[in-house]
């Protein structure tokens, strides 16, 4: 009997001593991916948490303060705070919680890395230590799939701008132009006037439109100059306040479509002078939208197709 309680301490004394060798007081987490993308127009989407039900593969909980819970395999992460180049995230199950932090590395140009790291303590008790660890070691590989959705999501920047935006070159060269200041915004009615003075003055020289009306507007502190441009197929005189204007030919120019209203165009416009800038291209020339849908025989702004230009070198 004394013999058997013996060996059952020693067995105790050496599974025990075991367990505390093999499971480690304290569990780190450690997990990284490498993006390909712009340092600049990852970090405004990464270290804005709107952004991550796009890509987060689990649900997301809407809390009193405004800020978001978000769920993947039962563990609840939580931001609890933001610095300039990192997110601090807690996440908890139940009873266990860490504090982790997501930090963004630049690497080189257009290449960035995800780094999120974090430790807890396993604790003292057996069965709490045993439980502890395998939630840290299951965590661990949720963390990693989570940076690999992530790195999925982001592959083209597209998911960045919210556009597919391209380079490429300037076809409509020649162009007729006229301009008007109004104290209010331009209204459709005003800016397909300024269209229809330039339609009758190509027509009237017998050239011929080759696209669809050009249109930028300038916003000063009080007023606002609205300028509207057809491209022509030859060159033609100045007439009043109509001109003849050349553009750089064969340019380089960047480009996006659009389908919706004057709010998706404004953004549209945002987006492109952040991938310009993004990407240290500065603008020769005022970019500017060509109008495919005609505003006046299309009511619904949401039908509205757009083409946004950017000069660009």
């Amino acid at each position: 009997m004394r013999k058997g309680i013996v060996y059952l301490l020693v067995f105790l004394l050496l599974f025990f001593g075991i367990l505390y060798l093999v499971i480690p007081n304290r569990v780190s987490l450690n997990e990284r991916a490498d993006l390909t993308a712009n340092e600049k127009a990852f970090a405004r989407v990464f270290l804005n948490e709107t952004n991550w039900p796009q890509w987060w593969p689990g649900e997301k909980e809407r809390v009193q303060d405004a800020s978001a819970n978000f769920v993947y395999n039962d563990n609840k992460y939580t931001i609890t705070a933001r610095r300039f180049t990192s997110l601090v995230i807690s996440i908890a199950h139940g009873e266990d919680s860490v504090s982790t932090e997501l930090f963004l590395v630049p690497v080189r140009a257009n290449r960035v890395e995800l780094a999120w790291v974090g430790a807890t303590n396993t604790g003292t008790s057996p069965l709490a230590r045993i439980k502890k660890y395998a939630w840290a070691k299951k965590l661990s590989a949720d963390l990693h799939l989570l940076l690999q959705r992530m790195q999925s999501f982001y592959a083209n920047d597209e998911k960045l701008y919210g556009f597919q935006i391209l380079e490429t070159r300037v076809v409509d060269s020649l162009l007729v132009s006229t301009s008007t200041v109004t104290k209010e915004k331009p209204s459709t009615e005003v800016v397909y006037g300024l269209v229809d003075k330039l339609k009758a003055f190509v027509q009237k020289n017998n050239a011929k439109e080759i696209s669809a009306p050009m249109l930028n507007v300038f916003k000063n502190d009080s007023t606002y100059l609205t300028r509207v441009a057809i491209p022509v197929d030859k060159a033609l005189h100045n007439e009043g306040d109509i001109e003849f204007k050349r553009m750089l030919a064969k340019g380089n120019i960047l480009t996006t479509d659009v389908k919706g209203g004057p709010w998706k165009v404004e953004k549209a416009f945002a987006e492109m002078e952040n991938f310009a800038n993004d990407n240290n291209r500065t603008a020769p020339a005022i970019p500017f939208q060509k109008l495919i849908t005609d505003r006046r025989a299309e009511p619904d702004t949401s039908k509205w197709i757009t083409k946004i230009y950017w000069p660009v070198m």
